[in-house]
């Protein structure tokens, strides 16, 4: 961002008021503690333009997920429940999860972004002796944070290593009364939520799945694979052009 020319970037300007000057926030700071904001998110760019209004719903189920995904933001920070999105591929959980992240920044507050599986090879990575970071230092930077996006929740095999250092986090969250959301890919077809609780519970555990439900709401998703389509559609008007 190039420097302000209001207040040649001290972010504070001079005004008058009943005689008296005082100081007080240039425009330029609310920009800059958003820019700010938005890059300690850990935002991947991919998602960085995602928006409520820019996803497109298609089913009855996605209008839903859409209106539930509208009133977090708008009843966030006083709020004290997270969103679980679950279905398959390509329905747009993370679409809603990231266009949440963004939308709460940009109303000045702080949240952040982790895909589970990279979380996961970041603390294994923490235990070679020559890594810069330690685990704790890897999982504070996420427990202080009020808002985190988790994506692809519980997607990878579960081992006793998985589930010791899954039910840790979820456990340091609860305890801090951190607000979640949360993906991962299930098929919900002719699937109940209290089936997905059974099978979840099969994969993580009570202590774990119990926590979960209470901090958030399920919202099911179910449609076609997007990327799957949009593929499909950019490959053949590709064909189209290449054959004019």
């Amino acid at each position: 961002m190039k420097k302000c020319e209001i207040c040649n970037g001290l972010e504070w300007i001079l005004k008058e008021k009943d005689g008296t000057t005082l100081a007080v926030r240039c425009e330029c700071h609310e920009e800059k503690e958003i820019e700010r904001l938005t890059s300690e998110a850990h935002i991947p760019p991919r998602y960085q333009n995602n928006r409520v209004n820019n996803y497109n719903a298609i089913n009855s189920n996605q209008v839903i997920a859409k209106k539930a995904a509208s009133n977090f933001i708008e009843e966030y920070p006083f709020i004290d429940y997270g969103l679980f999105f679950i279905g398959p591929c390509g329905v747009g959980k993370t679409h809603l999860a990231t266009a949440i992240l963004n939308e709460v920044i940009q109303n000045g507050y702080e949240g952040k972004f982790c895909d589970f599986g990279q979380l996961l090879v970041q603390i294994r990575s923490s235990y070679n002796p020559v890594s810069r970071f330690s685990e704790m230092e890897i999982l504070s930077e996420l427990f202080r944070s009020p808002l985190l996006v988790v994506d692809d929740f519980a997607c990878q095999r579960v081992t006793d290593w998985v589930l010791e250092t899954l039910t840790y986090i979820i456990k340091s969250l609860y305890n801090e009364r951190r607000v979640l959301l949360l993906t991962t890919n299930i098929n919900m077809q002719e699937m109940t939520t209290d089936l997905f609780f059974e099978q979840l519970t099969d994969r993580i555990g009570y202590q774990v799945t119990s926590r979960l439900y209470e901090m958030c709401h399920i919202i099911p998703i179910e449609s076609a694979d997007y990327r799957k389509e949009y593929a499909s559609v950019y490959h053949k008007m590709q064909s189209k052009k290449k054959k004019t």
